[in-house]
């Protein structure tokens, strides 16, 4: 666990990691405890890496942040734990809650702590070629990444869902996804066979239905995207994983909560799902979240992970994007 004796050293630490998360700053009050960067949203929608402007401006005293361009439109503000939820890896969202900052916010003292974790299966490896660029060349991982590019999981999503391999025992040759809580804490995992056999996928053995499965990468005030499984999650930002094609209490309390109400929840199931759809469709469509539910029906026999592999990502985005009340078809 990360250290600091004195308020100087926390402030020193916490600029180290927005730097490491965001790049270059563009000001910095130190008597304020303010710091700006550029802002991810904005710089994305410009379509370059940074835009120059710094208007993303960070109190590293009271926790917060806010875009002062684009904050209010797509809601690019909230507490420094969102800011490195929303745009940091795991290894970034874990070493910040390693330190156990405490913030004297509006609501008062908030400390974010570390807890416990499953433990992933022995023998399992992290693919994160940041961290570990030499085992794209090892014989031994060497099939774990030919499957995964072929799927066009790329090193991006590789990195930020600590995307892992098994190398022996029970599950060995499988693709290992953790789940990440708000703590990020693993709290679930799914393992996938690199080749087509009966049991393609062996989960860990927790009730699924009391968790939701990487809740750490969810920004609640965005559109939300429900899909069935952990492979659609990874190539469809922001997304819900049912694990399944059914609705379960925890996971209809958890959105009924959390969505923003200027904010869409959108159903993308598989194209063999229309019936599961109808009734998960009529048990959200309710209440505050009544209007603001909405269905993508993906092409025949083709999934969301399926279309990501064959079209890209960008034309996965196009299409699910394309919404419609279900009510009218």
């Amino acid at each position: 666990m990360g250290v600091y004796r004195t308020e100087e050293e926390k402030y020193e630490i916490l600029v180290n990691l927005l730097t490491n998360l965001l790049g270059n700053e563009r000001k910095h009050y130190d008597n304020k405890h303010q710091i700006a960067f550029d802002c991810p949203v904005c710089s994305a929608e410009k379509g370059v890496e940074s835009d120059g402007k710094g208007n993303l401006e960070i109190n590293y005293d009271k926790g917060v942040y806010n875009c002062w361009a684009c904050g209010e439109v797509n809601e690019t503000k909230g507490t420094i734990y969102k800011l490195f939820r929303t745009f940091g890896t795991y290894e970034q969202v874990n070493e910040f809650l390693s330190y156990e900052f405490s913030f004297n916010g509006k609501d008062g003292e908030v400390t974010y702590k570390e807890k416990t974790k499953i433990i992933l299966p022995d023998e399992t490896y992290q693919l994160n070629l940041k961290l570990h660029p030499e085992r794209l060349k090892d014989p031994l991982f060497k099939p774990a990444y030919e499957y995964l590019f072929k799927r066009r999981i790329i090193p991006d999503i590789i990195n930020k869902f600590n995307l892992q391999y098994c190398v022996g025992g029970k599950f060995r040759n499988r693709i290992v996804i953790p789940s990440y809580d708000n703590n990020a804490d693993i709290n679930y995992y799914v393992t996938r066979s690199l080749y087509n056999i009966r049991n393609k996928y062996i989960n860990n053995e927790s009730d699924k239905t009391q968790l939701i499965f990487n809740e750490l990468f969810i920004d609640w005030d965005k559109d939300v995207y429900l899909v069935e499984g952990p492979f659609d999650h990874l190539v469809l930002p922001n997304s819900l994983v049912l694990l399944g094609k059914k609705m379960y209490d925890l996971m209809f309390e958890t959105i009924y909560k959390n969505l923003n109400p200027k904010c869409k929840l959108i159903i993308v199931l598989d194209p063999d799902a229309i019936k599961d759809t109808i009734k998960i469709y009529n048990i959200l469509n309710g209440g505050k979240l009544r209007g603001r539910v909405f269905v993508n029906f993906m092409p025949k026999d083709i999934d969301v992970s399926k279309f990501n592999e064959l079209y890209g990502q960008e034309e996965l985005l196009k299409w699910v994007k394309k919404i419609e009340y279900l009510k009218e078809i």
